[in-house]
């Protein structure tokens, strides 16, 4: 038992895609560091200090979920998030979920009772972000289906499976 409930299922995390993203995600800071060099070399320590720092943060999620394995705990409680979108969030909190595409992904959009009690649970800058992004109407609070073992029929069925997946759980 941990603060999250007792672990009822741990999903796998898929690492083949990890990886991939994270090669990509270098790929693109090689590049951009490149192209900061040739525009100003003075700017270069600070624009190299600022790429680090977002690569860093939007990185993590993957690295840790390469590392430990897993994407997606569920609980008794509610579904520890590891792909690096919403932390914890408890069962009856979930309405509903539906799959959107987005940027490649395949993401699970959770239609939640509260919106403000779980984006209060995440860090600062996460937070702001994904409040962004729903202002925005891109995206409203998701899991990354996409860096699960199985996809999103596995994070489905564990949502159905609790009552969570709904009626508008439909895949898109």
């Amino acid at each position: 038992m941990n603060d999250h409930g007792t672990i009822q299922l741990i999903l796998a995390a898929n690492r083949g895609t990890i990886l991939t993203r994270l090669l990509l995600a270098v790929v693109v800071f090689v590049v951009l560091t490149i192209w900061f060099v040739g525009r100003d070399p003075k700017l270069f320590p600070f624009m190299i200090a600022f790429l680090a720092m977002v690569a860093l943060y939007s990185l993590y999620p993957l690295v840790r979920m390469l590392l430990s394995g897993q994407a997606i705990i569920v609980t008794d409680e509610g579904l520890v998030d590891r792909t690096g979108a919403l932390e914890f969030v408890r069962w009856g909190e979930i309405r509903s979920a539906r799959v959107r595409p987005y940027m490649g992904l395949k993401l699970v959009e959770l239609d939640l009772n509260d919106q403000e009690a779980v984006l209060a649970r995440l860090p600062p800058i996460r937070r702001a972000l994904l409040r962004y992004s729903i202002r925005r109407g891109v995206v409203g609070p998701y899991l990354k289906a996409s860096f699960v073992q199985g996809g999103v029929d596995a994070v489905m069925r564990v949502l159905e499976e609790h009552g969570a997946g709904g009626p508008s759980g439909q895949a898109v």
